[in-house]
């Protein structure tokens, strides 16, 4: 059985800062990129108010901030352990954040699967495995696409939220089966 990721103490406190710093350049070029895309309103607090804020609500959106941030890192932790390789789910986010900052600086997210694969390696993780883990992340990603493409397209066209010429709804949903 390969040795787990190394986690002495000063090994720890250099993963919370490169995973702080990964996180704060991420976060900023995120909303860089919006003040680039939509200008002003981007830094005013109006746009980020609750229009209705209700308890179920902000229940709904605590949860969903919770998901978007958890699920890459736990789909990161087990797919190591399907991998045989004991990685701990604490440096998973230290993956995870490394890969977005390298999706924010390179063309259409080029940099995600080699910058995933090298932070495994950094972490202790055999090359080979670090990639398997990449590769299957890019297969459930593509399984999850292809489903959410088709709901999205029907949630459309039989919403009524799209207007569609008769005919032309018919081919739309057929072509995205």
């Amino acid at each position: 059985m390969p040795k787990p990721a190394r986690s002495t103490f000063g090994e720890n406190r250099a993963v919370l800062k490169r995973t702080l710093i990964a996180l704060g350049l991420s976060v900023a070029l995120g909303f860089a990129g919006l003040y680039l895309v939509a200008g002003e309103p981007v830094l005013r607090s109006e746009t980020y108010r609750v229009q209705s804020p209700s308890i179920s609500v902000m229940v709904l959106i605590v949860a969903a901030f919770l998901g978007k941030w958890l699920s890459p890192v736990v789909r990161i932790g087990l797919l190591c352990r399907a991998q045989k390789f004991p990685f701990p789910y604490r440096f998973a986010p230290l993956v995870h954040l490394s890969a977005m900052l390298v999706a924010a600086l390179t063309p259409n997210n080029t940099g995600v699967g080699p910058a995933t694969a090298a932070a495994h390696y950094r972490l202790g993780v055999p090359l080979g495995k670090g990639v398997g883990v990449v590769v299957q992340i890019f297969v459930l990603d593509l399984i999850f696409y292809s489903w959410a493409v088709l709901a999205s397209v029907e949630y459309l066209l039989y919403s009524n939220k799209l207007e569609l010429p008769s005919g032309v709804r018919e081919a739309a949903f057929s072509i995205a089966l």
